[in-house]
This record gives structure tokens, C-alpha cells and sequence, in this order.
């Protein structure tokens, strides 16, 4: 892209005040993401203790950190106005001992570098903030991470943002 104002993670501030500024696109987005979001949401499985257990840790986790579905729903459709979203893989104990696994967002414009082996995300650098005012940069193996992205090609990890075509240059 050779509008600048698309370079690194610039366009993640782009797209997030467009959709921010402008109910045209607010509203395209409500329309897009509503019917995922009013939609009721369950678990099936052979048994019914695992898939008590499982419902319990996707719609009412255990540990505080985790999101429930909804809220992790509406991360994943992120995907759609940044191009892609990522989680981490975050593994936990229930008080059974237990170990389950929950996702915890990584916005794409967070990710400082992408690492990538062939088309396979081999690592991201995440930048983070400790204490509100420095950042440290974090590694996050591929292995750890759960990518979403809409649109892209082979190897284009930030995919393609629905607004995107809608900028005006």
C-alpha cells in the first residue's frame, strides 16, 4: 500500500477512528456483527459431563481473567475491521485441578513484529504495557496463538480490513 497512512500499525488508528467517527460505519459494523451476537449459543458433545464442563469454561470460566463467549465473540469480529485479531492460548486450573485453556486477546496493532516460517506464524512480538507509561516487548510463540483474519493472501497475516477500500486518499 502506498498511502502512508496505512504504514506498520498506523492503520489500526485509521480504522479505529473511522468506525469511532463516522455512524455510517458504525452502523455497517452492527449490522455485520448482530446477528453473530443476539444468536443463542450452546455446546454438544458425547458426554455430558465434558460438555457440562466445557460449557462452563467457554460461557462462565472459572478463572477471572478469561472472557466469556460474547465478550470473545466480539474480539473475534475485530477481525473483519482490523483485517485480523489474535489470541493467546492461556492454560488454567479449574478447582478439580483441572486443565483447560482460554484465549486472551492480543490486538493486532499491539504486535510489533510478525515472524513467520513459510506461511506459518513461527512468533509475534507483542508490545506491552507494565505501568501505564513504558512498554516492553513480549515473544509469543505461534503455538500459543489463535489467528483470525479476513481477506489477504498466502502469507499476508494482517489480512485486509473491511474499511480499507473506504479511505479516501
Amino acid at each position: 500500500d502506498t498511502n502512508t497512512d496505512f504504514d506498520g500499525t498506523a492503520k489500526y488508528d485509521r480504522y479505529r477512528e473511522m468506525r469511532e467517527r463516522d455512524s455510517a460505519i458504525a452502523g455497517m459494523f452492527q449490522i455485520l456483527e448482530q446477528p453473530y451476537l443476539s444468536a443463542h449459543w450452546s455446546m454438544e458433545g458425547d458426554s455430558d459431563e465434558l460438555t457440562e464442563w466445557c460449557s462452563t469454561v467457554l460461557f462462565s470460566p472459572p478463572d477471572p481473567q478469561a472472557m466469556r463467549w460474547h465478550r470473545l465473540l466480539e474480539h473475534i469480529l475485530r477481525d473483519r475491521q482490523y483485517g485480523c485479531y489474535l489470541f493467546e492460548r492461556i492454560a488454567a486450573k479449574d478447582e478439580d485441578g483441572r486443565v483447560y485453556f482460554y484465549l486472551s486477546p492480543r490486538p493486532p496493532d499491539s504486535i510489533a513484529y510478525w515472524y513467520l516460517d513459510g506461511i506459518r506464524i513461527d512468533h509475534v512480538t507483542q508490545e506491552v504495557t507494565r505501568d501505564g507509561h513504558s512498554y516492553e516487548q513480549v515473544d509469543i510463540p505461534g503455538e500459543d496463538l489463535v489467528h483470525f483474519v479476513h481477506g489477504g493472501e498466502a502469507n499476508d497475516v494482517e489480512g485486509m480490513s473491511l474499511l480499507r477500500p473506504l479511505w479516501f486518499n
